[in-house]
């Protein structure tokens, strides 16, 4: 964490998931000086991660699965972009589902994983064919 003393901003990124304090101390410049102290519980919570990032179905068949949710705060939605025209999403549950192309190939998108407490976080997924 860093304050600027010009903007009075206290900022600063999380990288761990975890409740920490932050204890604020102001002191004013007038004689005599007064100063108030007071602590903040800051939670930082876990970013939801995707795994497996890949999926091998079989060639010219149906498949319906969902990618594994680890971390984050449910309830959780879901979003897909760059997919082909044969991959649907259920936005509620995460499932993927459609039926692979004939013959042997793969095709990747972006998979977005949101959770309840606005973190969120974003794979490039897989899926082989064959």
């Amino acid at each position: 964490m860093s304050f600027n003393s010009s903007t009075h901003v206290i900022s600063g990124t999380p990288t761990t998931a975890n409740t920490y304090t932050v204890t604020v101390k102001v002191t004013d410049s007038a004689s005599p000086g007064y100063t108030v102290t007071q602590s903040y519980n800051l939670v930082v919570n876990a970013t939801p991660n995707v795994s497996p990032t890949s999926k091998t179905v079989a060639r010219n068949q149906n498949f319906n699965f969902v990618p594994t949710t680890t971390g984050g705060t449910a309830p959780f939605t879901w979003s897909i972009s760059g997919k082909p025209s044969w991959v649907a999403l259920n936005a509620s549950t995460g499932a993927l589902s459609g039926k692979a192309p004939n013959g042997n190939g793969s095709a990747s998108f972006s998979l977005t994983v949101a959770d309840a407490a606005g973190a969120s976080k974003t794979v490039t997924y897989t899926i082989n064919y064959n």
